[in-house]
């Protein structure tokens, strides 16, 4: 038979067998001294890992990340010294104010990110030769200490930030620039300009607005502005601010044009010697420098001319024509009637004052003494004399004076043309001594000096002065309250 193997395991099997079943311990002794000798055979030095290889990509990664975090160190530290000299605080000016703490956080140079090495790819094989199997029973060889890593040089360490410092109190603040006065829009509703185009009597009935479209309101005073519309509900007189002189019955608008804007509105119109004016309707407009009587009826403008002329577009009416304006432009010309020649509006209607001198005005005199709102001179053949005011003589003209005479027995009333080669005179008796008397004198009626026949003054001519004298008597005296003159159809 054949004797069983003596197998170690075996052995240790049984032996701890015993040991728990039996009671069968070591030596106490022997096992002290096997644990005291296990202790001593402790190695004190590390064992090293073995090292991985790792790709040439980790390697260059790394060193580009470490040139860029030098670079930005070296970068901020130039800029902090460039910023701030030692012991100068950073210099601010007017237009620029010192930066702050947020300012300078954001312009700090930012440290460039460091990119993680990558992990080998799994995949890939590793080249490293397998570590030489240690047979067990030999004893392991003895590791040498690693040696200690010799230090590098350590990156400097940046500069400390600089606090951010108060707002300085000898900054001198920027001048304001030169103070412009504000714009301000105007008003929507500003008030326009008021310009007085016309006058009227006190007394006068009559019934305006604004513009076409306002409410109709009673006039309370004697101005007439432009731009308004004008209602008479019956013959009213208006003096223009050129001296013309106007009559209106029915509607009538003040604006650039004189509009007549209702059916069967009447108008008379006297602007001899002024400024012409130009008169319009919705059918056309046409330009006045004359009398005229004007009417507008359903389809067109009907033109009476007594003096003067008119002008539609390229025709011209002369005096005594009548004509009708309707869109198409001038039709049914022919001469006046008679009854046209004194239209019905004319009626009652006051002569047109060409001259109003009164003499308690202060105005100066060229002959004679002011007192107590009157004129006055003394003695034979003295005089008054006063200006004309370069005045046009003008068909229907008369010269009107209110005079008292004391010692004298006749006036003589001369006017002077402006260029004194014309004189026209008149000499008249004084029935009543010491009486305020209102004489009448149409300028027709004068004469060339010394009444020798020579024609009177004609339409046109120009009155530089007006001349009165007190004749035929020693101890004469002459007081003039007021000299006019008018124009009278």
């Amino acid at each position: 038979m054949t004797e069983p193997l003596d197998n170690p395991h075996d052995r240790l099997l049984d032996r701890d067998l015993r040991e728990v079943l039996g009671g069968d311990a070591p030596d106490p002794a022997l096992r002290d001294r096997v644990l005291r000798a296990a202790q001593g055979k402790r190695h004190s030095g590390r064992l090293l890992p073995m090292p991985r290889k790792r790709s040439s990509w980790g390697a260059m990664i790394a060193a580009a990340a470490a040139i860029a975090l030098a670079l930005g160190v070296f970068a901020y530290a130039a800029t902090q010294l460039n910023q701030q000299a030692p012991g100068t605080a950073p210099a601010t000016t007017p237009s620029q104010p010192a930066p702050s703490a947020t300012a300078a956080e954001g312009n700090r140079p930012q440290k460039a990110p460091q990119k993680a090495p990558q992990d080998q790819p799994k995949n890939q094989q590793d080249d490293t030769p397998p570590a030489p199997q240690r047979d067990p029973d030999q004893p392991a060889p003895a590791q040498p200490e690693p040696a200690a890593p010799q230090p590098g040089p350590s990156p400097e360490p940046s500069a400390p930030e600089p606090a951010p410092e108060p707002p300085r109190s000898d900054v001198e603040s920027p001048e304001p620039g030169p103070e412009t006065e504000p714009r301000t829009a105007p008003a929507p509703d500003s008030p326009r300009e008021r310009r007085v185009v016309a006058t009227v009597s006190a007394d006068a009935k009559l019934k305006f607005r604004a513009d076409g479209t306002s409410k109709w309101q009673s006039l309370e005073g004697t101005e007439i502005e432009a731009g308004w519309q004008v209602q008479a509900a019956r013959a009213t007189d208006f003096t223009l601010s050129s001296g013309a002189q106007l009559r209106l019955d029915g509607e009538l608008e003040w604006g650039a044009h004189l509009k007549l804007t209702s059916r069967g509105t009447k108008l008379y119109i006297d602007n001899l010697g002024s400024e012409a004016v130009t008169i319009s309707a919705d059918m056309g407009d046409c330009l006045v420098t004359g009398a005229v009587y004007i009417e507008l009826a359903s389809t067109a403008l009907e033109l009476s001319i007594l003096h003067g002329s008119v002008t539609c577009g390229s025709e011209k009416l002369a005096a005594g024509e009548f004509a009708k304006l309707a869109a198409k432009g001038l039709s049914g010309r022919r001469a006046l009637k008679d009854a046209e020649r004194a239209p019905a509006l004319l009626r009652g209607m006051p002569p047109r004052v060409l001259l109003d001198r009164e003499f308690h005005d202060g105005e100066k005199l060229f002959a004679g003494t002011l007192r107590d709102g009157l004129a006055f001179c003394e003695g034979e053949n003295s005089l008054v004399e006063f200006s004309g005011n370069e005045l046009l003589v003008l068909p229907g003209a008369q010269l009107r004076l209110r005079f008292r005479v004391t010692g004298g027995k006749a006036l003589y009333v001369q006017i002077i043309d402006s260029y004194g080669n014309k004189q026209f005179g008149l000499w008249k008796p004084v029935a009543a001594q010491g009486e305020w008397t209102e004489w009448e004198i149409a300028l027709s009626e004068l004469q060339g000096d010394g009444n020798r026949g020579v024609a009177p003054p004609a339409e046109g001519d120009v009155i530089r002065s007006v001349k009165i004298y007190v004749q035929d008597g020693a101890d004469a005296r002459l007081e003039l309250d007021r000299v006019t003159i008018v124009r009278v159809q």
